[in-house]
This record gives structure tokens, C-alpha cells and sequence, in this order.
């Protein structure tokens, strides 16, 4: 278990995707469980699991952590995690459009929108890390 002086040394080092623990927001003690999929799972047929008379065993697990996060910047990165789950599905749905030679605009024009949204919601993580 992690002491309060040992997580602070160790959650102001980056996140290279949402710089997590860097920002000068005040921070509250959280507990989270972090699901880790395994090497099978993330490059296989997700249901693959399920066919236990193959062999498989799966060895993804929930994983229980405890960590500061800033409450300000935890809900841009919810966001962030949302749009870049909205633009992976448009995406898909873009490309079976394409496959079926339907017209995609309305997919273009919202993947554009998502765009800009993520710029400015990783923009305001990033004052994050430099307001006084």
C-alpha cells in the first residue's frame, strides 16, 4: 500500500496521453480498479474466451489501485475518453459507408468536429499544467 507522501513523488510523473498527475488542481486520494486485458484478448476475436474446449485461457484481470486525481481534469479526460470512443465507431461505420459506396460526408464533418473538441479539451488540460 502506498503512503500519501509516496504517491505524491510518484503521480507527478507524465502520462504521455492526458499528463495525469501533473496539473497544480488540488488532488483528493481516489481508489480505482483498472481492467488489463490480455496480450489474447486485444489481438484475438474478443469472444474467444468463451470456447474453453480450445485451450485458451484468458488472463486479463481488474486490477485495484489507489492514486490522486484532480476531480477538474479527471472529467476532461472522461470527455476526451468518450469523443475518442465516438470517433473510433465513426470511423468503423465510415469505412463499412465506404464499402457499400454509400456517401460518408455526414461521418467526415463530425470526425472534424470531434477534432477540434479533443484540441480543446486537451488545450485546457494543458493550462492545467501551468496556471498559478
Amino acid at each position: 500500500m502506498m503512503t500519501t507522501e509516496s504517491m505524491m513523488t510518484t503521480e507527478t510523473q507524465s502520462n504521455s496521453k492526458f499528463y495525469h498527475g501533473d496539473c497544480l488542481c488540488e488532488k483528493v486520494i481516489c481508489t480505482s480498479i483498472i481492467a488489463i486485458q490480455c496480450e489474447h484478448c486485444i489481438s484475438d476475436d474478443p469472444l474467444r474466451h468463451q470456447y474453453d474446449d480450445r485451450g485458451y485461457e484468458c488472463d486479463c484481470k481488474d486490477q485495484k489501485i489507489k492514486h490522486l486525481v484532480c476531480n477538474k481534469c479527471g472529467d476532461l479526460r472522461d470527455k476526451i475518453d468518450i469523443l475518442n470512443d465516438e470517433l473510433e465507431q465513426t470511423s468503423k461505420d465510415m469505412i463499412n459507408e465506404i464499402k457499400m459506396y454509400m456517401s460518408c460526408d455526414d461521418k467526415l464533418v463530425r470526425i472534424k468536429e470531434i477534432s477540434v473538441e479533443l484540441r480543446h479539451l486537451n488545450r485546457m488540460l494543458l493550462e492545467n499544467l501551468v496556471r498559478k
